[in-house]
């Protein structure tokens, strides 16, 4: 979308098959972030606020920086940063 910080279309990419491909592979980077994550802390944090951390950064940090730097209108897209 055209917002530079959240975006404001393609919601549960609907009426946007296209973007189904581009959706598995950011999915997928935002996975291995959290298998990253879990090589940090095995072992020196309880499991529940593990999980609680994988859910906030699949769920939120990972799609916004994604966006700000992916989407042709995100903000750190725009300023050239690739």
């Amino acid at each position: 979308g055209t917002n530079p910080f959240v975006g404001n279309d393609a919601y549960f990419l609907i009426g946007h098959d296209s973007l189904k491909g581009l959706f598995f592979y950011c999915y997928t980077s935002a996975a291995t972030t959290c298998t990253i994550f879990s090589g940090a802390v095995t072992g020196r944090m309880k499991f529940g606020a593990y999980v609680a951390i994988c859910i906030l950064i699949t769920g939120f940090l990972h799609p916004i920086a994604g966006h700000w730097t992916w989407d042709e209108h995100g903000w750190l897209n725009t300023i050239g940063f690739q």
